[in-house]
């Protein structure tokens, strides 16, 4: 086996030494095989040898003679029945050293498939280069088509983020089917920050579909149908071109096509006369793919396209269904591309879809030849398990020299956003209600007189409501300059963290735990003194479980394991040195009834019973999606939501308060809605938070002034007294569009109506001068103010109805 050396220095000196090849292991020689090829110097992630592959989920594994890798030994991994989901078993490398953002990273190894499933030529396997835990983001991917002769098979991209030693992983996921899979050794190696050129890289066509830095699939082989337009399809197309600057040029074929569905569908042609045309191509993703690719659409183009050709995608789309959190349809992308490695695109964008049909389009400046083909524009629609509506879809193309910002681009809208909205003022009423009080200040002289006259500055040092973000893995003393970045616009914008203590990541895993890193981070928020609040303790559904409670069939040891998990977790809570304002005790019960559905239809309840006998102190919360969200109209959400809580107080068990998540993108809900919605709570007089509040969208615009309503409607709300954003920077945040600081940590316009509102219209930082009886009072938001009257300071908490001050 490998011996005990640094490979990276090793295989700088091969390099520089090509004598000393001949000394190397065959692993050694191997690493040195691949760094060869690959277009810069670069540095091993991890030893080469079999044994750092880490098998989770499989039935058998093993260590196997195999002749045709280097140093002769192979991993076999066996599964015996399909799993419910493709990732529920396999095994990964992990990095042994660090990575940062931006760094390239290559990962080439061997493999084959000993045992191929039932009916099938090969055994497909996606590989992923991913962060290890929560919420497991890929920056590369790649879907490995294996039969039973070795293959050198290879998968790179750009890293999302930093990453520590064990934070990120080659992964591969092989449950999809009853297979068993031989696996070599792993090359992974760091090429650091930098475009590459991609057929620079590895394999070139060799039995994976490699992803790269930007991911496409390869289109099945269809020949280009002739554009023969319809009347109304015609019609349509002309009243869109008159509107786009001169001499726009068809180049695609706009007819809904079955035919150009891949996926696993099912997919058809429907009637609908909403849609140009009269018909439409609706496809259903039953179930979230690894790729975006797993199922979508390709459309063809007609002409070829050439560098620095400036085209326009318009796209005819509905949305029917969508289950994720957002109740929003998603393409993502949309994208005109070459139809072969590396998949290069001209165009690339997302559309989030509305109930009703609407255009959405794409605009670009080509980088890249693109050849006409059948699948020149593609429809990624894998992400999210969703049934959408597609009408016809145009590629134009234009004169060179046409000015790329004037070509359209999608918007979306809501009721209530003008400044002149009704519920504007109602709203700001009830603020002035409800969040405000009186500050009065009396100034008398040594000898007890009024002072007239004089001068007394207010300024206001924090908020008594609760404004946050959630925090992600990694909140404790900053260690880059990004994370130093992060702590700055935390601190300038936030008195609150959303810690996470995510229950599959608690020490339920070996070496996979964060409970230390959990601990540490409440050890740091409490003695920071913020507010904090803990999510969550219980996610009872499949997707979100530690694998020793799904692996277990007792229904006594399971619900055993879970009241042991709380009577750790609990005390690390309750022993804080500052208790949280609220603990998300169960998360999404609508949608994730594991325990109901397999014999124990109380857990859920009990473990409340439990944590509050453990820490009768700690204020517990149920956290749920699609109440605020897609208009306000997921009434049967809305009414399970209403009966659970009836439910718990019926029952006498301890739920102190309520939770609504707040992911929002298009179908956007009237303001005048959400306070409705939240009103309709506020009746069981338990607080409400909004605990996890973001926009996705591509509309800056509609993204900043949706934000800034969003905090009005809630603050209007009595009942509300905490507002939590889902992250605020695109370089950690879930869903990167819906972030209000771009990756150079520029502001967008969301940033700026938060700051504007929160800590403008909300914020008070003035001078006010007494009157004749030496008296003077100011109305502000409750909260911690410092008071100033010559070298006298004072700091007072306003609450109450009034707050009273004398010097």
């Amino acid at each position: 086996m490998l011996r005990v050396v640094c490979i990276a220095i090793l295989t700088w000196i091969a390099c520089v030494s090509p004598t000393l090849s001949q000394d190397l292991t065959p692993l050694e020689a191997e690493t040195l095989r691949v760094y060869k090829l690959l277009p810069r110097a670069s540095a091993v992630v991890r030893h080469p040898e079999i044994e750092s592959w880490a098998p989770y989920g499989v039935d058998s594994s093993k260590t196997v003679k195999a002749a045709s890798v280097p140093d002769g030994e192979a991993f076999r991994l066996e599964i015996s029945r399909k799993g419910a989901n493709v990732w529920d078993a396999g095994a990964q490398i992990q990095n042994a050293n660090p990575i940062a953002a931006g760094d390239v990273i290559s990962a080439s190894f061997w493999a084959r498939a000993v045992k191929i499933p039932d009916g099938e030529m090969t055994a497909k396997i996606p590989a992923v280069l991913q962060l290890t835990r929560e919420p497991y983001d890929a920056f590369a991917n790649a879907s490995l088509e294996l039969d039973q002769t070795w293959r050198f098979v290879s998968i790179y991209g750009e890293a999302l983020q930093s990453y520590r030693p064990g934070e990120m992983a080659l992964s591969l996921q092989i449950a999809g089917a009853k297979q068993t899979i031989d696996l070599g050794p792993a090359v992974i190696l760091n090429l650091g920050p930098g475009a590459v050129d991609p057929s620079a890289m590895l394999p070139r066509g060799d039995a994976a579909s490699s992803s790269g830095a930007s991911s496409a699939k390869p289109a099945p082989s269809k020949p280009v149908v002739p554009v023969k337009l319809s009347r109304a399809i015609e019609k349509d197309m002309e009243a869109l071109r008159s509107r786009l600057p001169a001499g726009a040029r068809l180049v695609s074929v706009p007819s809904p096509n079955v035919e150009a569905y891949y996926g696993k569908g099912p997919a058809r042609i429907v009637k609908d006369r909403a849609v140009p045309g009269g018909e439409a191509l609706e496809v259903v993703t039953e179930r979230a793919g690894l790729e975006s690719w797993s199922a979508g659409v390709n459309w063809a183009l007609t002409e070829d396209i050439v560098k620095d050709d400036v085209i326009l995608v318009a796209l005819w789309a509905k949305a029917i269904e969508a289950r994720n959190e957002s109740q929003t349809a998603a393409i993502q992308p949309i994208r005109v591309q070459q139809s072969a490695e590396p998949y290069s695109s001209a165009a690339e964008g997302v559309a989030y879809l509305s109930r009703d049909w609407a255009l959405y389009y794409v605009p670009g400046l080509s980088g890249e030849d693109i050849e006409a083909g059948p699948a020149g524009l593609t429809f990624h629609l894998g992400l999210i398990p969703q049934t959408v509506r597609l009408g016809p879809a145009y590629v134009f193309k234009f004169p060179k020299g046409t000015d790329v910002g004037s070509l359209p681009r999608n918007e979306i809208n809501y009721a209530g956003r003008d400044a002149k909205a009704p519920w504007r003022a109602a709203a700001l009423a009830r603020i002035d209600q409800y969040r405000k009080a009186d500050l009065k200040v009396t100034v008398r002289d040594e000898n007890g007189a009024p002072v007239p006259g004089a001068t007394v500055s207010i300024r206001q040092l924090d908020h008594a409501f609760n404004f946050g973000s959630f925090t992600g893995h990694a909140y404790n003393d900053p260690e880059t300059a990004d994370e130093r970045e992060w702590h700055r616009i935390f601190d300038a914008n936030f008195n609150t963290a959303t810690l996470p203590i995510y229950w599959q990541d608690w020490g339920w895993n070996g070496e996979g735990s964060n409970e230390a890193r959990y601990r540490q981070m409440i050890n740091y928020t409490t003695q920071r003194g913020l507010d904090w609040r803990a999510h969550p303790v219980i996610w009872p559904g499949e997707d979100y479980m530690p694998s020793r409670i799904l692996a277990e069939m007792s229904m006594a040891k399971r619900r055993a394991l879970v009241m042991n998990h709380i009577r750790d977790v609990v005390p690390a809570l309750r022993d804080a040195a500052k208790a949280p304002i609220a603990v998300d005790m169960v998360n999404e019960v609508r949608v994730n009834r594991f325990f109901q559905e397999n014999g124990d239809p109380t857990l859920v309840e009990d473990a409340f019973r439990l944590t509050h006998e453990l820490a009768p102190d700690l204020r517990l919360f149920v956290n749920d999606y699609a109440i605020l969200n897609n208009g306000g109209e997921n009434r049967a959400a809305i009414a399970y939501y209403h009966k659970w809580i009836q439910m718990m107080r019926a029952k006498d068990l301890p739920l102190h308060g309520i939770g609504f998540q707040g992911h929002f993108s298009a179908g956007l809900t009237p303001p005048e809605r959400l306070i409705e919605i939240m009103d309709g709570f506020a009746e069981y007089s338990l607080p409400l938070h909004i605990t996890e509040f973001d926009v996705e969208t591509l509309d800056e615009g509609a993204q900043a002034d949706y934000t800034r309503d969003m905090v009005l409607a809630a603050l209007s709300v009595p009942s509300v007294e905490a507002f939590i954003f889902w992250q605020f920077w695109e370089g950690d945040h879930w869903k990167p569009n819906a972030a209000m600081l771009e990756q150079n940590w520029t502001p967008k316009p969301a940033y700026h109506a938060w700051r504007d509102l929160v800590f403008g219209t909300f914020w008070t930082d003035t001078k006010i001068v007494t009157d004749a009886l030496g008296r003077a009072t100011i109305r502000g938001m409750r909260g911690r103010y410092e008071v100033q009257f010559g070298q006298d300071i004072r700091q007072v908490d306003l609450d109450g109805a009034e707050t009273s001050v004398r010097f």
